[in-house]
């Protein structure tokens, strides 16, 4: 028989950072994985109905081994990493559990969860699975999920929208995969995100990616709004194909880098249990904003059933799939809008600053580690503590942190001097200076001093 390792808690209360800090953080120790499970269970037991529970991960990897199905199960838990690139969360199924129902790194059943600033990464062995490989990041049962700058890592099944009547948002995410790797029912926004189509093959360019399965009956269905799509370790790509359901799917405003990859009809035409009657995109561009055509009339098809329409939308079509039509009730963006402190100031062994409007909170670090978090607009450093190496970072409601404000960066970064410029990819491999795309921008000063950015460069 089959055996599941659900999610492994090991408590430990005598551990630091298993209570709330007093701005109502639980901050796990780095890499701390049975920390992190063990806050995450208590968290969910130990809150009011409507409270928020924020959880904070410094960088690190957060290994979770064999165990799927990782429970979030209560209302309102904000789960946030302190980058996107380097706060991994994983687990790493064995292939004969292989499913789309059995696999997630995390299953979410309870509402208003919020990701920010971290990786979830499945690490099935997909390329050693044979002809499956589903392996979800995010099954979501839930609704009102926020994910900003998350970056799910994967290759089938990546994400899975497992509720229709729901919706859910995608804000400045980087999702990787090969097949139907966002898929499901409800209603999805992905705004401005990166789809990073990964190779069939290891460690070779190869194969055919399929983005999108959506499925069900929702109004809206999966909308890409302004995003990039990266087809690089593939051979050739489509937007999607319908999975169930009066399934929709709309690429607005898309950028294509490869445009070359991009299969002459866009989609795929032939469904896996229905046709599609509403696949469209409009204003699809180049990597040099170029105008891509559409493919005109196309016929999608299952079995007997056909439609035949139009898949490219006028202006008038496309403004039905506009962030404010889709959302008349929720405002995900404004809920995860990212605060910053213009400068931070320092006297009498303080940093201090000015108040931020909607600010929940203020993280302070030294060189890049936390050293705690404050409701108040100021902070005392130990006289060992160079304040030169201070930095700030603004909390919005969801608890999720803004760009890194320093001292140095606000009284006399404009005069140092630079000494290379590197550029990355989300994985840490080298790019030329004209990539394209998300970018990491790693500028060394001769001093010594680091700054990092994350940037799309057209």
């Amino acid at each position: 028989a089959t055996t599941y390792i659900h999610s492994v808690i090991i408590n430990n209360v005598g551990e630091a950072g298993i209570t709330k800090n007093e701005a109502g953080y639980y901050v796990i120790q780095a890499g701390n994985v049975s920390q992190f499970l063990s806050v995450l269970e208590i968290a969910q037991a130990s809150k009011a109905a409507d409270e928020r529970a924020y959880i904070f991960l410094p960088n690190g990897l957060y290994d979770m081994g064999e165990a799927v199905l990782t429970p979030i199960a209560s209302n309102n838990i904000s789960i946030i990493g302190e980058s996107m690139e380097k706060t991994i969360i994983r687990n790493a199924p064995d292939k004969s559990v292989e499913g789309i129902g059995t696999t997630a790194t995390f299953l979410i059943t309870g509402k208003n969860t919020y990701f920010q600033d971290l990786t979830i990464q499945n690490a099935l062995d997909y390329y050693g699975a044979g002809s499956a490989g589903r392996a979800v990041c995010l099954q979501d049962r839930g609704a009102n999920t926020i994910c900003k700058n998350v970056r799910l890592l994967s290759y089938q099944d990546t994400y899975y929208s497992n509720n229709d009547a729901a919706q859910f948002y995608f804000g400045d995410c980087d999702i990787h995969g090969t097949v139907d790797f966002v898929c499901g029912g409800g209603d999805v926004y992905y705004d401005h995100c990166l789809f990073t189509l990964e190779s069939r093959k290891a460690g070779v360019v190869n194969g055919g990616v399929t983005i999108a399965a959506p499925n069900g009956d929702a109004p809206f269905g999966y909308v890409m709004e302004s995003c990039t799509i990266d087809p690089s370790m593939c051979e050739n790509f489509n937007y999607g194909r319908a999975w169930g359901g009066a399934a929709r799917l709309a690429y607005l405003n898309t950028k294509v880098l490869d445009k070359s990859k991009l299969v002459a009809s866009h989609f795929t035409r032939e469904g896996m249990n229905v046709a599609s009657q509403y696949f469209r995109e409009y204003n699809t561009v180049d990597a040099e904003g170029n105008a891509i055509a559409g493919p005109g009339v196309q016929t999608f098809f299952k079995g007997s059933t056909e439609y035949t329409y139009d898949v490219t939308m006028t202006a008038d079509q496309a403004a039905a799939f506009a962030y404010d039509k889709v959302f008349t009730a929720w405002d995900p963006r404004a809920l995860s809008a990212q605060l910053k402190l213009d400068a931070i100031s320092t006297a009498d062994g303080k940093i201090s600053w000015t108040a931020v409007e909607g600010a929940k909170a203020y993280a302070v670090f030294l060189d890049g580690v936390l050293l705690d978090f404050t409701t108040e607009c100021s902070f005392k450093i130990a006289e060992d503590q160079d304040a030169a190496k201070v930095q700030v970072r603004v909390a919005n409601a969801m608890g999720g942190l803004g760009e890194v404000t320093g001292y140095v960066n606000a009284l006399s970064s404009l005069t140092k001097e630079i000494a290379k410029v590197e550029y990355y990819n989300a994985l840490g491999q080298r790019l030329p200076a004209n990539a394209q795309g998300m970018t990491i921008v790693k500028t060394i000063f001769k001093d010594g001093s680091v700054d990092v950015e994350k940037c799309y460069q057209k």
